[in-house]
């Protein structure tokens, strides 16, 4: 397979729009594996990276030069309107059931700290759960069932550090919402890309 356009250099900064790291502005993502991370919370951050499932099961491409195009951002409001944006950007991103996965922070309990809001992750995460697990129709037409998968945040955030994300030009400024999705997202793929290698 000819690997030039993944020479290419990602652009600087992050935008809450698409940003195009290995794809051209007019490019159709569609044929492009997805991963979309969910931070639940009180504010919620969200990311989708697209990805060439080809380069991240060759071994001699390194994984950066596999991701095609991310988008981040930070969703407010009430847990069943975070819960439903969570939903629809999910949807909205993914081109069927093999093509595209959701991680979820999962929820540590940490804090004494009493309140409907300490236990607001949990709830958005098991309410995300059970609708991907009822079904949900995507960009593609199709109705799928998707299972998601759960990370600790503590892993993501020891792994992806700021710095690192600064240097992949996928570092989002502001609260770190967006930036521990992204965080989730780059470390799914980690995870993914052994499992992949393995199987090869």
């Amino acid at each position: 397979m000819d690997w030039s356009w993944a020479t290419r250099e990602p652009s600087g900064g992050s935008s809450n729009g698409i940003q195009r790291l290995r794809a051209e502005e007019e490019d159709d993502l569609s044929p492009f594996s997805s991963i979309t991370a969910v931070d639940p919370g009180g504010s919620t951050g969200i990311c989708t990276v697209w990805y060439s499932a080809h380069g991240l099961a060759d071994s001699k491409v390194p994984m950066q030069k596999c991701l095609m195009a991310w988008q981040a951002a930070c969703l407010n409001g009430g847990e069943n309107e975070q819960t439903l944006e969570i939903l629809r950007w999910f949807a909205n991103r993914s081109f069927g059931q093999d093509k595209a996965d959701m991680v979820i922070e999962d929820f540590i309990l940490r804090s004494a700290i009493k309140g409907r809001e300490l236990l607001s992750p949990v709830r958005i995460g098991h309410k995300v759960d059970y609708q991907l697990w009822r079904g949900l129709k995507v960009a593609s037409g199709d109705r799928c069932k998707f299972e998601p998968y759960w990370q600790s945040p503590g892993d993501a955030k020891s792994v992806m550090t700021d710095e690192r994300l600064k240097l992949m030009a996928m570092y989002t400024p502001g609260p770190d919402h967006a930036r521990d999705a992204t965080r989730h997202a780059l470390m799914w793929l980690r995870k993914h890309r052994v499992d992949l290698l393995k199987s090869v």
